[in-house]
């Protein structure tokens, strides 16, 4: 059998995987999920081309410089889709939350967000690497800031179950695609796996843990961004406030006798990370523009994590999936 011949039979069958796994998504988007899942099989392609190029070196049937192209091409895309997606980051930080009410001791948390159960991204295996990673750090709690989700399909508690391993304390909030923007109905599903699973979603409620007051809000594309409560919350400890797009900085009261932190996900840092097209591209889909890493703004400190997930396609570039572990003073 010559290459072109195996390489259009092994296209054929990860054709047939892309659409096998459209219709177990059980998406409300076919033609859009069918395309990416065509993305995410078809680029196994590139590893049998990546091996062809090198043999037809090792053989003399070309030179290295005439391989150079398509040899380059194809370890890029192996990369992005099959290496960097995988390679879980930790990133420390620590953070003064208010310098007239600074914590007797440190707090501790880990921010996650943005894991994307579903299409390509959150599987089991991900999820037990986070969870264990996080039991290591010893943190006093774990933050989800949303975007659970992508398209995840039926028995969504089992593919949440690893969640419920954390050691620590796990507080939640909503992103867009918990709330079928874009997605599947599947607010009260979401909603139930997480509170059987020892989760507890804090959108709209606020409490007092450690030595902050915690406030989550809901999703700003969904219009449930609301953050009023601040207004009420006590003045005597620093405030924490988990929210999934980091947008929703404009939604914080003006005059608020302090700044709370902003704990936020949403933009996966852009997720392929290339210099000035990433921030611009940012700036021209929200209104602050926020990639990653920690903002000061008038209204409040702002945190985003990158996530650990991936949406639109299933590629990593200079973006690490991330788990943010934030020492707060």
């Amino acid at each position: 059998m010559s290459f072109e011949m195996a390489y259009g039979a092994i296209f054929v069958l990860l054709m047939v995987l892309a659409v096998r796994r459209t219709l177990l998504s059980e998406t409300s988007y076919r033609r859009k999920a069918l395309g990416q899942m065509a993305v995410f099989y078809g680029f196994y392609l590139f590893w049998l081309l990546a091996a062809h190029q090198i043999w037809r070196v090792w053989s003399g049937m070309q030179t290295l410089t005439e391989a150079l192209p398509l040899l380059a091409l194809s370890v890029l895309a192996v990369y992005c889709r099959f290496i960097e997606p995988n390679l879980l980051a930790m990133r420390y930080r620590t953070i003064p939350l208010d310098a007239d009410h600074r914590l007797e001791q440190p707090l501790r948390i880990a921010l996650i967000a943005d894991m994307h159960v579903g299409l390509f991204s959150g599987g089991r295996f991900q999820l037990q690497r986070i969870v264990k990673k996080i039991n290591r750090e010893k943190v006093d709690a774990v933050l989800i800031a949303g975007d659970w989700t992508y398209e995840p399909g039926p028995h969504l508690q089992s593919k949440l179950y690893p969640l419920s391993l954390l050691d620590a304390p796990a507080y939640s909030v909503p992103g867009n695609h918990d709330e079928e923007l874009p997605g599947p109905p599947i607010q009260e599903e979401h909603k139930q796996c997480l509170v059987a699973l020892g989760n507890r979603p804090i959108e709209h409620h606020w409490e007092e843990w450690h030595s902050v007051y915690v406030l989550g809000t809901g999703d700003l594309w969904a219009g449930k961004a609301d953050l009023h409560q601040l207004q009420e919350l006590p003045s005597d400890k620093p405030w924490l406030v988990l929210a999934h797009n980091p947008d929703t900085v404009d939604h914080v009261p003006a005059g608020l006798s302090k700044k709370p932190l902003l704990l936020c996900g949403h933009t996966h840092g852009g997720q392929i990370d290339l210099p000035w097209i990433t921030l611009k591209l940012l700036k021209s889909m929200s209104v602050h523009g926020f990639q990653e890493g920690l903002y000061q703004t008038d209204r409040a400190q702002v945190y985003v994590t990158a996530g650990t997930g991936m949406v639109a396609w299933p590629f990593r570039f200079n973006m690490r999936p991330s788990i943010d572990i934030l020492t707060l003073t």
